[in-house]
C-alpha cells in the first residue's frame, strides 16, 4: 500500500487552535496497523495547517501525483467553512475535483465528515449557528461527493459519539492522541470492509486504543479544562477572529488552524 494524505491541521496532527504542538497523526497510526497485519506500507503526508480545498487542488494534489499512491486520505474543507466566500456548491465542486485527482492517480480515496467548531470555540449567537449550518452543509457535500466518486467515507461524528471528552483536544475540534487512534482503527475497519487490504479483521471495541501507552491520553478533557483553554488560547483565538472580522476578511473569523483564513492558501 502506498498511502498519501491530503488535509489540514486535523490530518497533520496539530493538537489545538494556534498551537505548534504536533502528535502522531492518524495516517501514521493507520499505516502501523496495516503493517502489523503483514502488508507493506509507504506513506507521505502533505497535510498543512490552515489548508483549504484550494490548497489541496494546487500544491497537495501535485505532491500526490508525484507520490503515485494506491490509497489517499482527503481531510480538507473545515477551513473553507470559516471563509467569507463559503459556498456549499463550490465546496462540493472543489472536493469532487480533488477526489477526481486521486482517482486519476490510480488511488482509492478515503475521506470523512468534519467536527463542528462552533460547539466549543466560543463562537456566539448567530455566528455560531451559521458555522454549525455550514459544517452540516460541508458534511452533506462530503457524503454526496464521496458517493459519486467511490470514496470510503468515515463518519467522524458517529465514531466519536460518547467519546468527545477523550477523542478531541482542549479546543474540541482537533483530535487528541486517542482521537487519532480511534480514526486509524475506524479506517482500518473500513479498509477491510472495502477489501482494500485483504485479510484484515475488524478489531472489537475494547481494542480501539492501541496498547502503546503513548497514544492513550492520561485523562479526559473536562469542562474545567476547556474553560481554562477558552480563557487562554481560546481568548487569543477569539481576539484574532474579531480583528479579522472587523477588517472585513472573514464572516466568522480565523480558521480553526489558528491562521487567518485569508492567508490559508
Amino acid at each position: 500500500m502506498r498511502l498519501f494524505t491530503i488535509g489540514d491541521s486535523l490530518a497533520a496532527g496539530v493538537l489545538e487552535v494556534g498551537s505548534p504542538q504536533r502528535q502522531r497523526p492518524f495516517p501514521d497510526l493507520l499505516a502501523d496497523l496495516v503493517r502489523a497485519r503483514g502488508t507493506a506500507v509507504t506513506t507521505a503526508n502533505a497535510a498543512r495547517p490552515s489548508a483549504t480545498l484550494a490548497d489541496a487542488r494546487r500544491r497537495q494534489a501535485a505532491e500526490l501525483r508525484a507520490f503515485r499512491p494506491t490509497v489517499a486520505i482527503v481531510w480538507v474543507g473545515l477551513n473553507d467553512v470559516l471563509r467569507w466566500t463559503f459556498d456549499a456548491g463550490a465546496v462540493r465542486d472543489a472536493l469532487e475535483e480533488v477526489l477526481d485527482v486521486v482517482r486519476a492517480a490510480g488511488a482509492r480515496p478515503l475521506t470523512a465528515t468534519m467536527p463542528r467548531p462552533g460547539e466549543v470555540l466560543g463562537i456566539p449567537g448567530w455566528s455560531g449557528r451559521r458555522i454549525g449550518a455550514r459544517v452540516e452543509a460541508l458534511n452533506e457535500q462530503v457524503l454526496a461527493a464521496g458517493a459519486a466518486r467511490g470514496a470510503v467515507v468515515l463518519d467522524l461524528g458517529a465514531l466519536a459519539r460518547g467519546r468527545r471528552a477523550t477523542a478531541f483536544g482542549p479546543d474540541g475540534v482537533h483530535l487528541s492522541p486517542y482521537g487519532h487512534a480511534l480514526v486509524a482503527h475506524g479506517y482500518l475497519d473500513l479498509l477491510e470492509r472495502a477489501g482494500l487490504v485483504p485479510g484484515l479483521v475488524p478489531l472489537p471495541e475494547a481494542r480501539l486504543v492501541p496498547a502503546d501507552a503513548a497514544l492513550v491520553p492520561g485523562r479526559a478533557w473536562t469542562p474545567a479544562d476547556r474553560a481554562a483553554w477558552a480563557a487562554t488560547s481560546g481568548a487569543v483565538y477569539a481576539a484574532r477572529r474579531a480583528i479579522a472580522a472587523s477588517a472585513g476578511r472573514l464572516g466568522a473569523g480565523t480558521a480553526p488552524d489558528g491562521e487567518p483564513a485569508s492567508r490559508a492558501t
